[in-house]
């Protein structure tokens, strides 16, 4: 069965690529917070 499409398949570029995209993830989630945050408190 093929249903193990993760890191282990796609070597250290996948690694780098997962990587960036959790940071970029959750870089939007800490600013999409911090907007609603700001707006709230104005």
């Amino acid at each position: 069965m093929i249903h193990d499409w993760g890191m282990m398949n796609w070597g250290w570029g996948g690694m780098i690529f997962q990587l960036l995209f959790w940071l970029v993830l959750i870089g939007a989630i800490i600013w999409v917070i911090k907007y609603i945050t700001g707006q709230s408190r104005s």
